[in-house]
Parts: C-alpha cells; structure tokens; sequence
C-alpha cells in the first residue's frame, strides 16, 4: 500500500464490564471476544489490508510480532463501524 499508513490493534481492556475486542488474527473485522464484529463504511475494505507487524515491515508491539490491521488515509465516506453495545453506554 503507498501513502500513509495507520495501525490498528485492539489489546486486552479488563476495566469494562462488557467488553469487546478485535486482535485481527483472523485476518479479518470478527471481533475476538465479545462476539460482534466491526463492519467497513462504504469501500474501505479496499485500503485495509491484516497481516503481522513482520509482515507489514512494523516495528514489534512489545517486543514481538503481532496481528495488525493497516489502512491508507480514509476519505470523509470511508471508517470503520465499531458497535457498541447499550449495555456499555447506557441511554
């Protein structure tokens, strides 16, 4: 991928009662724990690409290899839905 590139990887939050988190070891948006998977806005799968930091040529998070998700500079239409449950943010 050219230009600019953003890295995202989810780590273990354990002060929430409701908790979801995505590790991309899959390769993919399906959530690790918590069971609801994020979802692309519009054609933003197009500039996401999943792999390790070896893979990508990331420096190591913590001194190791990790699962990563990588995406360009997203347009105003493009994102990431990220669900939060009511449970979490009650109304």
């Amino acid at each position: 991928m050219g230009g600019a590139v953003a890295i995202m990887a989810a780590g273990g939050l354990h002060a929430q009662n409701y908790l979801d988190q995505w590790n991309f070891e899959n390769g993919n948006l399906d959530s690790s724990v918590g069971g609801v998977p994020m979802s692309y806005r519009f054609n933003t799968a197009e500039v996401t690409s999943f792999g390790t930091t070896t893979d990508l040529g990331i420096p190591e998070l913590s001194g190791s290899s990790a699962p990563v998700m990588a995406f360009e500079a997203l347009s105003n239409d493009q994102g990431y839905f990220l669900p939060i449950p009511l449970i979490a943010n009650p109304v």
